[in-house]
């Protein structure tokens, strides 16, 4: 029975469930040594991840991203191996590849992209790390206008050469 406040105010309390977005699902775009390119693949464990994409690799951060994201405790991976006609033999290959592989393009599910409806939480893009600062700040500005469309959290590494105090 509604209990009466003020003549005219009424309160009455409705019982109901909220339920939480999911916050378990991180999507990680980088360069791998197997596995299917510029697709976004669904994946549920790191040895899952060792079967598809190949598992640790020395100049792929985001193959260690992925098993630190596992051992500890993260739920889904969803992973985007990027098109490079050049494998990542040396710690600048992704010189070679651009921040075009990583950006791909909107609407024709290449690069980040892959990951349209996806429905993953946090973006990582460790690849940007190796960028040039005009190529991070492309990347991560067009990182961001997706993330915010897909309502997802953006981490990105920068180049050790930027100044981030500014």
């Amino acid at each position: 029975m509604p209990g009466q406040l003020n003549p005219g105010v009424y309160v009455e309390e409705v019982s109901s469930t909220i339920f939480g977005a999911s916050t378990s699902e991180t999507a990680f775009v980088d360069f791998f040594a197997d596995g299917p390119f510029n697709e976004a693949r669904r994946v549920e464990s790191f040895v899952e991840f060792e079967e598809v994409f190949g598992g640790l690799h020395q100049h792929s951060e985001a193959s260690y991203a992925i098993r630190q994201y596992f051992l500890n405790g993260g739920a889904v991976a969803w992973v985007v191996r990027l098109a490079s006609d050049h494998e990542p033999e040396s710690p600048d290959w992704i010189a070679h590849a651009g921040a075009e592989s990583i950006l791909g393009e909107f609407g024709e599910g290449r690069g980040m992209y892959a990951l349209e409806g996806c429905g993953f939480n946090i973006l990582c893009l460790p690849a940007a790390a190796n960028l040039s600062a005009n190529n991070v700040k492309r990347v991560y500005e067009a990182a961001a206008k997706f993330c915010d469309a897909e309502r997802a959290f953006l981490i990105i590494d920068v180049p050790p050469d930027i100044d981030t105090r500014e």
